[in-house]
């Protein structure tokens, strides 16, 4: 069963220079929709965590503790027992939340995605992760694969239950 962490890296890069048009256009059109509190958005993801997911035999539980870095511009989200991490954060220049999943063989994962005041939604090619909050201590959680047969299929779901802030 493959276990995906909660969280994800903040990117505080800007773009330099011009830009390409689309990237003009892109700009001018999110300055004019109403500006998320990224802080407020991903503090709801900070504390230490309890994953459950399958039922008899597949039955998988794991903590997590996601923490501020001590300038506050990341969420780090750590595993107990495992080598990889991950980090949740927001790309002011392309206005998006980006996840970075980084195991504990060096390979990174990542994925874009929005958080709309009660569901995450993060996805790559092939690849898509939901976390809806049930509750400000509760998320439930399903990452799925797309199939060379064009159709998603579950990898994993459960809840997170928050036990410390």
């Amino acid at each position: 069963m493959k276990t995906l962490p909660i969280t994800i890296l903040l990117l505080a890069a800007s773009c330099g220079g011009r830009g390409t048009d689309a990237e003009v256009s892109s700009t001018a059109q999110s300055q004019q929709r109403p500006q998320r509190n990224w802080r407020a958005d991903l503090d709801v993801i900070a504390g230490t965590w309890n994953f459950e997911s399958g039922e008899g035999a597949a039955a998988n539980s794991e903590r997590e503790t996601c923490r501020w870095i001590p300038d506050g511009s990341f969420i780090v989200c750590k595993v107990e027992g495992s080598k990889g991490f991950s980090m949740i954060g927001w790309e002011e220049h392309n206005q998006r939340y980006v996840h970075y999943g980084i195991n504990s063989l060096g390979v990174v994962s990542v994925l874009v995605g929005e958080f709309d005041g009660s569901t995450w939604r993060f996805s790559a090619e092939g690849e898509r992760v939901t976390m809806v909050r049930e509750s400000p201590d509760l998320f439930s959680f399903k990452a799925e694969l797309l199939g060379a047969d064009g159709k998603w299929s579950l990898v994993v779901d459960g809840k997170y239950v928050r036990t410390e802030q």
